[in-house]
């Protein structure tokens, strides 16, 4: 009876602790909601909300990346663990802009760019930003 109690045991703790990285749609992670993991490339994705028709979106990629960052004066070259893109939307002429974009390693946030005006566009069919467009429009906007 004592050792079907410990074998019971072990398998639950094995199966707790190999369960532990299973993310939840919609849960919220260090400040960021979780949206989903990519069966692809095994990248996170998240977001935060801003303000009314501005989100952040994050990928966090499955390893670090290198990125080479070009200025006037020198190249610098970085390891990456995440990008960043502020979103603006326009739900009811189906546009979205970038107000801001950035790379994140573990210390800081580098390479961004800062927009002082938004150019909205109709995004591609099939690509990232229809996905955001889409998913902040249904799933972000009246939450």
């Amino acid at each position: 009876m004592k050792r079907k109690l410990l074998i019971a045991i072990l398998i639950f703790s094995i199966c707790d602790f190999y369960g532990q990285d299973k993310k939840e749609e919609g849960k919220v992670y260090d400040g960021w909601t979780f949206i989903f993991k990519s069966k692809k490339t095994n990248h996170e994705l998240y977001y935060q909300l801003l303000k009314e028709n501005t989100v952040w979106f994050k990928t966090v990629y499955n390893k670090p990346k290198k990125h080479e960052e070009i200025t006037l004066l020198n190249t610098k070259e970085h390891t990456i663990i995440s990008d960043v893109v502020l979103y603006v939307f326009d739900c009811e002429s189906k546009e979205i802009g970038i107000k801001s974009n950035g790379y994140w390693t573990k210390d800081a946030v580098v390479d961004y760019n800062q927009n002082s005006s938004v150019k909205m566009k109709i995004p591609f069919p099939d690509t990232m930003e229809s996905f955001y467009l889409e998913y902040y429009c249904e799933n972000i906007k009246n939450k």
